[in-house]
């Protein structure tokens, strides 16, 4: 059996999964499972993109890093560091 952890939602959305599951005869957890895969697969190009600029800061060393977690650019993060 697979494992179980509680998600948050709001209430309007727990009764579309109530109404989804009893509509389709499926069981909430099978309702949202399989609209967690629909979404990633209609979002794969911007978790793709995603992971390509996670992968550049990685590669950019601490520099890099830091401007891809802060939002700033490498330039910037450069100057407030002191340019080291």
């Amino acid at each position: 059996m697979p494992s179980q952890s509680p998600i948050k939602v709001s209430p309007e959305t727990k009764e579309q999964i109530r109404i989804a599951a009893a509509v389709l005869g499926r069981s909430q957890s099978e309702v949202v499972g399989e609209a967690v895969c629909e979404y990633v697969k209609s979002h794969a190009q911007e978790f793709q993109r995603g992971l390509e600029e996670a992968r550049e800061a990685l590669a950019g060393g601490d520099v890099g890093l830091v401007a891809f977690l802060t939002g700033a650019t490498p330039e910037q993060v450069k100057r407030i560091r002191g340019g080291r």
